[in-house]
């Protein structure tokens, strides 16, 4: 039987310290798939678009504010203060007004260990 992939919308917990994932996983099924191709790049779309509205949202604040160093948040610290173009040490506080483009935000989806949307193989059956 083939199978189906899910783009499921991932949880998050506040502890008053940081946001984390929940133990037992949590999140909720968004949208289904036939195709990995296609559930990858809507979860890739939809993370793009998460990672947009945090760094325009008015309560932020850079990630170091939310109780994170660079190296939780990014597999690469370095590369990720090269695309916003910080200073490695300036880039937990890394705040603007300007809007970044589809292409660092890409850039950065892809060094960045948030996931605010994944995608999930489900045996049909």
């Amino acid at each position: 039987m083939a199978n189906v992939f899910i783009v499921m919308e991932n949880s998050f917990e506040y502890d008053d310290e940081r946001y984390h994932s929940p133990e037992c996983g949590g999140g909720k099924p968004l949208q289904a798939f036939t195709s990995e191709a296609k559930a990858e790049a809507f979860a890739t779309k939809k993370n793009i678009e998460e990672l947009r509205d945090l760094l325009a949202g008015k309560s932020y604040r850079g990630l170091g504010s939310m109780g994170y160093d660079p190296d939780e948040v990014f597999t690469d610290p370095d590369k990720a203060a090269e695309i916003l173009g910080v200073d490695v040490d300036d880039l937990m506080e890394f705040e603007t007004s300007e809007k970044l483009s589809d292409e660092q935000l890409s850039q950065l989806n892809d060094v960045l260990n948030l996931v605010f949307y994944e995608v999930m193989e489900v045996e049909k059956g």
